[in-house]
């Protein structure tokens, strides 16, 4: 499972909103510039609260590995493949309707990207109604632990 620990903002019916401060996994990523969420130092997350934590409470926020590798996937990989399957497309088809080959898998390359768009917000839709797909609070911390874990303040 994929874990941070955050403070929650604020509460509503079975779900909190929880401050997450970048973490030290989150320097490590190759994608860390590239992550809208994480453009910030802090970012606050909607999490599923079974637990009823409050605000103010130190919590650790749970999302499972496939869920997140699921998402990286449809974000990252799928849409840079249909960009090269586009391009590599325009570059064959150009020749035979009489089209300049770079322009047209520029074109194709583009094309591909808008319909990868189209699929991974239709995709985002339908594994957003399941609550599995969605961060949950898994742990309420005591308030004396710090979130590296160091206990000397």
């Amino acid at each position: 499972m994929a874990t941070e620990q955050g403070i929650v903002k604020t509460v509503g019916p079975g779900k909190a909103f929880v401050q997450i401060q970048r973490s030290e996994a989150c320097s490590r990523c190759s994608s860390k510039g590239a992550c809208g969420m994480l453009s910030n130092k802090e970012f606050v997350i909607p999490a599923i609260n079974e637990l009823e934590a409050t605000v103010g409470d130190r919590v650790e926020v749970s999302v499972p590995t496939d869920v997140f590798l699921t998402a990286s996937l449809l974000v990252y990989f799928i849409p840079v493949v249909a960009l090269v399957i586009g391009a590599a497309v325009g570059w064959w088809a150009a020749p035979r309707w009489g089209k300049d080959p770079t322009l047209f898998s520029v074109f194709c390359a583009a094309g591909g990207m808008a319909l990868t768009f189209i699929a991974v917000k239709a995709a985002d839709r339908k594994l957003a109604g399941n609550q599995r797909n969605h961060p949950r609070i898994t742990r309420i911390m005591p308030q004396s632990v710090h979130p590296t874990g160091d206990d000397s303040r």
